[in-house]
């Protein structure tokens, strides 16, 4: 016991392990914040072209189906096959981490460290935010722009915004300095 209590007290006061613990638990945050921005925005833009007006067409589509902005456009998103039940059960592992993350940091920090499944919760965050806005960009954008029309679209090719910020703060924050001073 004695000896854990001595573990965990070296890394709560080692500035570099403090560091990348917080450091992961916001961006960790961060990111959850933005997955939920792309679920819930593009979908309403799409169907008011004004975030701020009522829209009934919105309503109708989409808000019908749960009171929460993000379930009813994850089951949206689900109708259009842009993700599956696996992703909605993924969502709920990866928003469960978040919740902890967000409630018990002082303690996730201290004795028991970052939760469970942390890092493997972190990279199906990531993956789910990839894959919504590489089908939003297939599925809609392309689709709607003249500039594509009949162009052969390479999907492995597309590199969306969300994913290329999250790389970026990664390699920022908690990169080797060479890599986060390439920036």
């Amino acid at each position: 016991m004695e000896d854990k209590l001595e573990r965990t007290m070296a890394e709560y006061l080692n500035p570099v392990v403090m560091r990348e613990k917080l450091i992961s638990a916001s961006i960790y945050i961060a990111t959850f914040e933005a997955l939920k921005k792309s679920i819930v925005s593009k979908i309403r833009f799409y169907y008011c072209l004004d975030d701020l007006k009522p829209c009934e067409l919105y309503d109708k589509e989409v808000m019908s189906r749960n009171k929460s902005p993000v379930y009813a456009s994850l089951d949206w998103l689900k109708e259009y096959e842009a993700i599956t039940d696996a992703d909605i059960n993924n969502f709920e592992k990866i928003k469960n981490c978040r919740n902890e993350l967000s409630h018990n940091l002082f303690n996730l920090l201290g004795s028991r460290g970052l939760p469970q499944n942390f890092q493997t919760n972190f990279c199906e965050l990531a993956e789910l935010l990839h894959k919504i806005d590489i089908w939003w960009v297939i599925n809609i954008e392309i689709p709607a722009n003249p500039d594509f029309f009949g162009q052969e679209i390479d999907e492995a090719e597309i590199k969306v915004g969300s994913v290329l910020a999250l790389k970026m703060l990664v390699d920022i924050a908690l990169g080797e300095d060479d890599i986060a001073n390439s920036y």
